[in-house]
């Protein structure tokens, strides 16, 4: 049977950078840059409520914003080739030992 790719070959938008940094889970350990899940997810907080004036349900904070496209952008280029991070194609393996 073959399979649908052309989602893979689309370039990752705003969206799915906020999405992704939404579903992390909370109280996991940091990779090899030091940062959190937690950490990020506190940079890109969204304000519920409204603003004087507006009539969004969801304020966005211009930090958050701007913290989400500097990762969409280092992300796109990556992407396409235009930056490489040798860090990126490292991993860190930490055995658990369990007891019994």
């Amino acid at each position: 049977a073959a399979r649908d790719t052309a989602q893979l070959e689309t370039p990752i938008t705003i969206e799915d950078v906020r999405a992704a940094l939404a579903r992390m889970a909370n109280g996991k350990a940091a990779g090899p840059s030091g940062v959190t899940p937690d950490a990020l997810k506190a940079m890109v907080w969204r304000e519920e409520g409204l603003r004087d004036g507006e009539d969004e349900d969801e304020v966005d904070n211009d930090d958050a914003d701007h913290l989400a496209s500097v990762i969409h952008s280092l992300l796109l280029d990556f992407w396409e080739s235009k930056l490489d991070f040798e860090s990126w194609k490292r991993g860190i393996l930490a055995p658990v030992p369990k007891t019994g």
